[in-house]
C-alpha cells in the first residue's frame, strides 16, 4: 500500500517549508557552539568534506603538473641561455691564454738575448700539429719570412729543432731529438763535443773527440755558433759525470733541457741564418771580386800571371 506522504505533495512542500523556517530561526537566534544548528552544520561537512578531499586529490596534481611543466620549460631557456654565455666565456679564456702564453715567449725571448749577448730576432709561431715523424708544423712561413735552417725553441727558449721545409704559410720543424744533424755544443770551461739525436724523448747522444776531460754531473751544453746555430742556446745537460777514455768521450747519453714529452703550443723561429746556414732550395750567386770575369779588366792572354 502506498504512503498517504507520497501521494499528498502540497502536504510535504508545507512540511519542508515549516522545517526551513525553524532551521533560519535558530540560525539567527543561537550563540552556543554545541546546538543543533552546529551539529547539523558538521553533520553535512562531515558528508561533504570526503568528496571535496577527493576532487582536491585529482585537481592538485593535475595543476602541479601543470606548474611542472611550465616550469621545465622556463628551466630550459636558462640552461639554454647559460650554455651559451659559458661558451662565450670559454672562448675569451682560451684567447687570454693563448694571448698570456705568447707574451710569456716574448719575454722568455728578451731574457735568451740578455743571457747570450746575441741580438737574435726572433719570430713566435703557433704549433698546428705533429705529422708522422714527429716533426712540428707551425702557423709561419715564408710570407713570414721563414727559411730553411732557422733554429726554433721552445716557450722556455730552450733549443726543440730547426726548420726542415717551407711553404707560403707554414713551416716544418724536425725536432732535436729525431735529427742526425751535428749540433756543435761546448761545457761552461769550453770544451767542444757534438750532439746529435737518438729519436727518444729522454736522452741525446753526446761525443767529444779530443781533448776531452771529466765532465761533472748537471754540467750544461750550449751551442758554440757554427752550422746555423747561434753561440749560448742551451741544448742538454749531463746527467751524470761522464769520465773520457783517452781524450774522447764517445757515445755518451745527455738530456736535452726542453722537455720532449709533451706538445708545446708556441714556438720562437729565431731568424738567424749565418753564411754556414742552409739556404733555403735556392741557388745563391757570388762573384768573389778577386777573379775577374771572363772579358774583363785583368783576363788577357795570359801572359801576365802570378809569379810562383
Amino acid at each position: 500500500m502506498r504512503s498517504r506522504t507520497r501521494d499528498n505533495p502540497t502536504l510535504v512542500f508545507v512540511t519542508l517549508v515549516l522545517v526551513s523556517f525553524v532551521l533560519m530561526t535558530f540560525d539567527v537566534q543561537s550563540t552556543s557552539e554545541d546546538d543543533i544548528l552546529s551539529q547539523f552544520r558538521s553533520g553535512a561537512a562531515s558528508l561533504f568534506g570526503p568528496v571535496q578531499a577527493a576532487t582536491d586529490a585529482v585537481v592538485d596534481p593535475l595543476a602541479g603538473l601543470v606548474d611542472g611543466v611550465v616550469s621545465l620549460a622556463t628551466l630550459r631557456e636558462a640552461n639554454e641561455s647559460l650554455s651559451i654565455e659559458v661558451d662565450e666565456l670559454r672562448a675569451e679564456l682560451a684567447e687570454t691564454d693563448r694571448l698570456t702564453a705568447e707574451v710569456d715567449l716574448l719575454r722568455s725571448m728578451l731574457n735568451l738575448s740578455e743571457a747570450t749577448g746575441i741580438e737574435v730576432s726572433t719570430l713566435p709561431a703557433e704549433v698546428q700539429g705533429t705529422a708522422d715523424d714527429g716533426s712540428l708544423t707551425v702557423d709561419k712561413g715564408r710570407n713570414d719570412g721563414v727559411l730553411v735552417g732557422y733554429p726554433v725553441l721552445d716557450e722556455s727558449g730552450m733549443l726543440i729543432g730547426r726548420v726542415v721545409a717551407v711553404s707560403d704559410a707554414t713551416a716544418t720543424v724536425q725536432l732535436l731529438i729525431d735529427s742526425t744533424d751535428i749540433i756543435e755544443v761546448t761545457t761552461p770551461l769550453g770544451m767542444r763535443g757534438a750532439i746529435s739525436g737518438l729519436g727518444s724523448a729522454g736522452e741525446l747522444r753526446y761525443d767529444v773527440y779530443e781533448e776531452a776531460v771529466p765532465i761533472a754531473p748537471e754540467t750544461l751544453l750550449s751551442t758554440v755558433g757554427t752550422n746555423g746555430y747561434p753561440s749560448g742556446l742551451q741544448v742538454a745537460m749531463v746527467p751524470g759525470a761522464i769520465e773520457p777514455i783517452g781524450d774522447q768521450i764517445t757515445d755518451a747519453r745527455v738530456d736535452p733541457v726542453a722537455d720532449f714529452s709533451r706538445l708545446p703550443r708556441f714556438v720562437a723561429v729565431v731568424q738567424y741564418q749565418p753564411n754556414t746556414a742552409p739556404l733555403d732550395d735556392e741557388e745563391v750567386a757570388t762573384t768573389d771580386d778577386s777573379v775577374p770575369a771572363d772579358g774583363g779588366e785583368g783576363a788577357d792572354d795570359g801572359s801576365e800571371g802570378t809569379t810562383p
